[in-house]
């Protein structure tokens, strides 16, 4: 990666290039942009990137959604971490290629980068991590990630089913979040 800052240690090139390469793909799921080809390049470029994910994971295909099981010791208080790798059409002006994953000055550019390809690009390099250093989890984790979130789709809806059916009742669910607020909702005191 020629463009990366000095600061960059080898890891977080290796991170850098895997959050530019989920850019590249134009993952649009708008009727009026959506290409399936791009859907099903993001995958494969997931799958080669992520062997042990995929090799130690039980994947199933929710008609373009991602649904990972990974084993843990237990499955008691299994964990889940979502996304979503669809993102909405570039739109205005933009400074540079919006599909273009650039990497500049500590900086990648590109549609998806925050909303979510980046937080699935975190997802998938910490499990691998985990799994290169022969980690067992504790709990059964899952990878759950859209293809269809910016539309509202069924492909989410289709997993949460599927787990219901198969008794899976998280212990604890991260998505993509939101700010940072006072007093979120009744009864919770302090920053959430």
């Amino acid at each position: 990666m020629e463009n990366l800052d000095k600061n960059f240690t080898p890891d977080s090139a290796r991170y850098a290039e895997t959050l530019s390469e989920f850019i590249k793909c134009k993952t649009i799921s708008d009727e009026a942009y959506f290409d399936k080809s791009q859907f099903t390049a993001f995958i494969d470029y997931a799958k080669n990137r992520f062997p042990k994910v995929f090799e130690k994971g039980e994947y199933i295909d929710f008609d373009g959604g991602i649904l990972i099981k990974i084993k843990g010791e237990s499955n008691m208080c299994p964990v889940v971490l979502m996304s979503h790798y669809d993102v909405v059409p570039e739109n205005g002006k933009w400074s540079f290629d919006a599909w273009s994953g650039e990497i500049k000055d500590g900086v990648i550019y590109g549609r998806g980068a925050v909303d979510t390809k980046g937080s699935l690009a975190a997802i998938f390099e910490g499990v691998e991590g985990l799994l290169n250093e022969n980690i067992i989890l504790k709990n059964d984790l899952y990878i759950i990630s859209s293809s269809k979130e910016e539309i509202a789709g069924k492909d989410v809806p289709d997993m949460v089913e599927y787990l219901k059916n198969k008794g899976v009742k998280p212990y604890f669910v991260i998505d993509e979040g939101g700010g940072i607020v006072d007093a979120p909702i009744p009864g919770v005191k302090g920053k959430c």
